[in-house]
């Protein structure tokens, strides 16, 4: 047996764990990614209007890539768009203050799961704490198990960063920050705070033809 053919097996046993992904989810992750872009492309606002290092798609592609490939299957199984938000962030790039990575819109004929965005090269400053990447898997991790449950957020949901107890027992517990999905009232007035949030960041339908207005040629 190879080296190689060794390596494999390992990651799939691993996989298997739950501690890392599969060869096979490995190999066919690009297409998954590939697919969700291009839906993704065709309706989001590609925030052309903000400074930005590298194209939304290239930008898109990673916070993709650090999700799962089984996550990934969840979404398009679910017919959720994924677009990257600027709206997230302040104006320099920086995490906004509101404390919300994402923002999940599940009203309405289409789902929109709106990530944090700053419009960095996403190959540089991964521990930069602001990297476009850095809270895209769990947003897209935790919104897969709701779907996964039955439980789709049918109204506004922010993702947020919270403090949680880990391995609680007589002694105490093990604090650290989580990603959570919430619908509470008070979380929502954090999104209500920024006004244009209230809607998903899609391209503005073209008005349509009336009367006195031919439709335009394609």
């Amino acid at each position: 047996m190879t080296k190689k053919s060794l390596s494999h097996l390992a990651r799939d046993f691993m996989a298997a764990l739950g501690f890392m992904e599969s060869t096979r989810d490995i190999t066919r992750k690009p297409a998954l990614i590939d697919k969700i872009v291009e839906n993704a492309i065709t309706v989001a606002d590609l925030q052309t209007q903000y400074p930005q290092d590298v194209p939304y798609r290239t930008r898109l592609k990673a916070a993709l890539n650090s999700a799962k490939a089984s996550d990934l299957d969840v979404l398009i199984e679910n017919n959720v768009t994924v677009c990257l938000d600027r709206r997230l962030s302040s104006d320099d790039g920086s995490r906004n203050p509101s404390d919300v990575w994402a923002v999940f819109f599940g009203s309405g004929d289409r789902n929109i799961l709106s990530l944090y965005d700053n419009g960095k090269d996403p190959t540089h400053g991964r521990w930069s704490g602001n990297h476009i990447a850095d809270r895209s898997r769990d947003a897209i991790e935790n919104l897969a198990i709701l779907l996964r449950q039955g439980k789709k957020p049918t109204t506004v949901a922010a993702g947020i960063i919270e403090l949680q107890v880990a391995m609680a027992g007589e002694g105490g517990g093990v604090l650290f920050h989580g990603f959570a999905w919430k619908k509470e009232e008070e979380l929502l007035e954090k999104v209500r705070g920024i006004p244009s949030l209230q809607s998903p960041p899609l391209q503005l339908a073209a008005p349509k033809p009336t009367s006195s207005t031919p439709a335009p040629k394609i």
